[in-house]
């Protein structure tokens, strides 16, 4: 999983792949408890982003209620970042095409440790 902190477990070998390592939001995020894993899709995890590239980002959380959802969503509109930022929650995505691209290219962010 490329190297962790011990606090969190963030993929920080990821974050700076993806040019990401200055956003804490992500460590906010995966101190949440009723997150069980953060995944980077789209250009940033294949590695052929720009420097104004968005960032694509899956939520696996099904135990969050739909309030939960709701600060997530705010807390990445929020977020003093410099790119946009696309949030889907992945576990309510139906099995289609889009869910598949994010299947083939996601690299996992966070995982809660079991």
């Amino acid at each position: 999983m490329g190297e962790t902190t011990l606090h969190n477990l963030i993929n920080s070998t990821l974050l700076k792949r993806a040019g990401l390592e200055h956003y804490k939001l992500f460590d906010t995020w995966a101190a949440l408890s009723f997150i069980d894993s953060i995944y980077i899709y789209g250009s940033r995890a294949r590695g052929d982003f720009l420097p104004h590239s968005d960032i694509d980002i899956a939520i696996n959380c099904p135990t969050a209620s739909a309030e939960d959802w709701l600060m997530l969503e705010s807390m990445a509109e929020n977020a003093p970042i410099l790119h946009k930022m696309h949030l889907q929650r992945y576990d309510s995505l139906e099995e289609g095409l889009f869910k598949d691209q994010i299947d083939k290219y996601k690299k996992v962010l966070y995982a809660k440790a079991r």
